[in-house]
């Protein structure tokens, strides 16, 4: 999958076992974190997952602008 934030995108590369193991948070997050190894290839930034972490709730501490956002 992909993902960005202010500084740019990422690619996160989830292994199969990862999959399984956190499917719950993948499907379900609107707000996905994630730990693992970073590798950088000329333009390309990856992020091989080694945990997700569901992160939905902190969504309501924003501004309200930002929330409506789609």
């Amino acid at each position: 999958m992909t993902i960005e934030d202010e500084s740019g995108t990422v690619n996160v590369i989830c292994w199969p076992n990862l999959l399984a193991q956190q499917r719950k948070e993948l499907m379900g997050a609107r707000l996905l974190g994630g730990y693992g190894v970073r590798q950088c290839e000329r333009d390309a930034r990856h992020l091989v997952a080694k945990r997700l972490v569901y992160l939905t709730h902190m969504l309501w501490g924003l501004d309200i602008m930002y929330r409506n956002c789609h």
